[in-house]
């Protein structure tokens, strides 16, 4: 099973082998992957290795945030949201795909961005990871390695259930339980783009969990559909106007942490976050900080 797009060349591993490229059918997750009408080559590459990893998967019919919105999704956003085009069709799909788990009654499934990249097995290994998350969860992130520190809860063969001191941003692949679903319905009309929310579980009352390493990658060579329909607006993140609009870094952000992880567990993460960010730090200083700072500046005189 091949098919060409996007200068890659993208072929199932195992097609025809059968064995362990798929969970029993009892078992088997279902799959929504979000696709624009005009997008026909994604859509062939998504349904492809959905195909290829064994996993009954339904189209959601995505939102072009350029147009009015459907009727029923108007309700969700707030007048004066700080999204483009592009990221406003983003979410509005997102609420669409959840709209369906819950009207189905599923009691979970997978939700799948079009230029998701699928690993074989990936069905009967999302059956194993939902069969150790603790109860009462209501997310998985499953595209995004953290860039923060993570509080280990269980392992599934290599990989590690985690809890996150910051939730990395990306909604590519994730894993939501019907609760899940009818929380993030439920919640105030969105302002920020779903990258953001999806951040701030506090506010959605989520019990979110991710995996390291994450199974399902980015395809970055696709073009992207979300940026081609409209500029970046601009939102405060850093500086004085920042401090108090943040929408990750705020009061709330710190009770949900402490809460979630403990003192012990919120004080060790704290420790590692500052080290990680002193490190990045100094990778990013002028050349002259450098331990090589003398050679090069030599090198120059030369």
């Amino acid at each position: 099973m091949k098919r060409d797009s996007f200068q890659t060349r993208w072929t199932c591993p195992a097609a025809g082998k059968g064995g362990a490229m798929a969970a029993s059918p009892e078992r088997a997750i279902r799959a929504f992957y979000l696709n624009l009408d005009q997008e026909a080559a994604r859509r062939h590459s998504i349904e492809d290795q959905l195909a290829c990893v064994g996993m009954p998967a339904e189209r959601i019919d995505a939102v072009d945030g350029s147009k009015p919105l459907p009727p029923e999704l108007t309700h969700y956003f707030e007048a004066k949201h700080v999204m483009d085009a592009g990221a406003l069709g983003c979410y509005a799909s997102h609420i669409k795909a959840w709209r369906q788990i819950t009207l189905m009654a599923l009691p979970h499934a997978l939700v799948l961005e079009d230029d998701a990249i699928l690993p074989p097995g990936l069905s009967a290994l999302l059956s194993d990871i939902v069969a150790t998350l603790p109860e009462g969860w209501d997310m998985v992130h499953l595209g995004t390695e953290p860039d923060r520190a993570v509080v280990e809860i269980a392992k599934v063969g290599h990989r590690k259930i985690v809890q996150f001191s910051r939730v990395p941003p990306g909604a590519v692949a994730y894993l939501v339980s019907r609760a899940g679903a009818q929380k993030l319905l439920h919640a105030e009309p969105r302002i920020w783009p779903i990258d953001t929310d999806t951040r701030r579980p506090w506010v959605f009352e989520l019990e979110v969990y991710g995996v390291v390493a994450p199974p399902i990658r980015h395809n970055w060579l696709m073009p992207s559909t979300i940026r081609a329909r409209g500029d970046k607006r601009r939102t405060p993140r850093r500086g004085l106007r920042a401090a108090f609009s943040n929408p990750i870094r705020n009061l709330d952000a710190f009770l949900f942490n402490w809460r979630r992880l403990g003192p012990v567990w919120w004080w060790r993460c704290m420790i590692v976050n500052s080290a990680l960010k002193l490190r990045s730090a100094i990778a990013s200083a002028p050349g002259l900080m450098r331990r090589d700072a003398p050679q090069m500046l030599q090198r120059r005189q030369t």
